[in-house]
């Protein structure tokens, strides 16, 4: 089994989310949706700390159900774009000239 070794900072970051849910899990009432900004900071692991998503799923207790799905679409979540080498030229090249 191949897995994932941490850096300290992505750990860390890790932790800190692992915390809020654990913090949501004790003070939600009844059986409430993941809050948006919950999303957001997993999603973050993802982006900004590159853990893959069965990393993050995992270690967050999350499960593969639709009742697990954010109730706003995805693409409110502030997730970086991606961008093309080319697109990256053009910028580039824009600036120049």
């Amino acid at each position: 089994m191949n897995k994932q070794l941490l850096t300290a900072e992505q750990s860390i970051a890790l932790e800190k989310v692992q915390q809020l849910f654990a913090d949501w899990r004790n003070n939600r009432t009844g059986r409430s949706r993941i809050p948006d900004n919950l999303w957001q900071a997993a999603a973050d692991l993802h982006h900004a700390q590159g853990l893959s998503i069965n990393k993050i799923a995992h270690s967050l207790r999350l499960n593969h159900t639709v009742n697990s799905f954010p109730t706003v679409p995805l693409y409110h979540l502030k997730i970086p774009p991606i961008v093309t080498f080319s697109e990256k030229i053009m910028s580039l090249l824009n600036k120049i000239f």
